[in-house]
């Protein structure tokens, strides 16, 4: 199933449902803040948000804002809050205004608690499985090699060096 393009996302939708059977059409979906949702249907017209759907289909899909890690990460976005022992994964639900003409993100951990947060430099993208690999590598490497950073230089060439097989060898 291919999302539709970004551009052709109505303003607030969070969902979006594909045609089916029951409905027969395409259509975004929105929170009204009332604990239900308001339908934007692609093939009706004139298009506008229709009111008060107690409940999202099943077959809806959750539309994630992209985010490239400058300022605050926009509501719906997964991604990475950094802790005093590491980065935790993260989805933000809310941007809220703040007093002082600030925002603040509000999100969920992965284990249910939330929190908030105004300094966008407590978030970064989440990263993928090969850049989780790559950091473990240098890690591990410097580790190794007795370093405390492993953004030491010599880092990465030794991982290159792992990468394709140059070993020290015994001599016999």
């Amino acid at each position: 199933m291919n999302l539709p393009d970004r551009s052709k996302w109505p303003e607030g939708a969070t969902h979006w449902s594909p045609a089916d059977a029951a409905m027969r059409l395409e259509a975004y979906w929105r929170p009204n803040g009332y604990g239900a949702f308001d339908c934007w249907a692609l093939t009706s017209e004139p298009r506008f948000w229709q009111k008060n759907y107690a409940t999202l289909p099943d077959y809806a899909v959750e539309l994630l804002a992209d985010w490239n890690g400058e300022g605050l990460p926009p509501a719906g976005t997964a991604c990475e809050y950094k802790r005093p022992h590491g980065w935790r994964k993260v989805k933000v639900f809310a941007v809220k205004p703040n007093y002082n003409d600030s925002d603040s993100a509000l999100f969920t951990f992965e284990d249910g608690m939330w929190g908030a947060c105004d300094q966008p430099s407590m978030f970064r993208p989440a990263r993928t499985a090969e850049q989780v690999a790559n950091e473990e590598l240098a890690y591990l490497i410097a580790g190794y090699y007795g370093f405390d950073d492993p953004r030491v230089a010599d880092t990465k060439l030794a991982a290159y060096l792992i990468d394709h097989d140059y070993r020290k060898q015994v001599a016999p």
